[in-house]
């Protein structure tokens, strides 16, 4: 702090950083356009690509859907594939639940045809109890049973 010079030397260091800052900032935004730029480029060399491996002219720039004559790019690939591979799972697990629901159906079934076909027997030996009055009255016979076991 003896130095005259002391507060000019102090002055010049903070010009010198704000001109090197100044400096790195537009750097930094030459650099940053340039990135952009070479993403661009990279992107529009995938694109390219694509098309050369697939064989197609590629996707339209508004995302739409590809006219007949043109090839799918990967993406559309993989995500058309990632549906029909959702969708297989949701059928397959669905067709679980209709074999369930038809096992269960045809176990009520067979078990129903029994109980039928106890009932008949126990109706021929006279062991059934005498109807109750109010309730609907139903005949079954050995034909409709042995036809009820046709569908099985």
């Amino acid at each position: 702090q003896d130095n005259p010079h002391f507060a000019d030397e102090i002055i010049e260091k903070v010009q010198s950083n704000d001109r090197l800052s100044d400096s790195l900032n537009d750097q930094q935004k030459h650099y940053e356009v340039r990135v952009a730029s070479l993403k661009a480029e990279l992107q529009k060399m995938h694109q390219e690509l694509e098309d050369v491996q697939l064989g197609g002219a590629g996707v339209s720039e508004k995302g739409g859907s590809n006219s007949p004559g043109q090839a799918l790019s990967s993406r559309q690939v993989r995500d058309l594939d990632d549906k029909s591979f959702k969708a297989e799972i949701r059928c397959n697990q669905n067709m679980r639940r209709a074999e369930k629901a038809n096992l269960l159906i045809q176990s009520v079934k067979t078990g129903i045809q029994h109980l039928a076909k106890l009932m008949l027997t126990q109706e021929k030996a006279g062991l059934m109890p005498p109807k109750v009055q109010g309730t609907a009255s139903i005949t079954l016979t050995d034909e409709d049973v042995e036809r009820s076991n046709e569908d099985n």
